[in-house]
């Protein structure tokens, strides 16, 4: 797990709750998405992963429209 980011991210992820699962997976699929762009290399995934998901804040999950509003963050 330590040495694979994001399986690391996704069980603190599970583990913290609240709207770190959703924002976790949305910011995991815009970066796979430059990725496999080419505008990005398969280490960044990683690094953004960690970057983004030390500065969320994360919100209660009451609805699905919160679901949405985190994936826009």
């Amino acid at each position: 797990l330590v040495k694979f980011r994001p399986l690391k991210l996704a069980s603190e992820a599970l583990k913290r709750g609240l709207s770190y699962p959703a924002f976790l997976n949305k910011i995991d699929e815009l970066l796979v998405n430059k990725f496999l762009a080419g505008e990005i290399s398969w280490l960044m995934i990683g690094e953004g992963l960690e970057r983004a998901f030390e500065r969320h804040s994360p919100t209660k999950i009451e609805s699905f429209d919160t679901i949405l509003q985190v994936e826009e963050e």
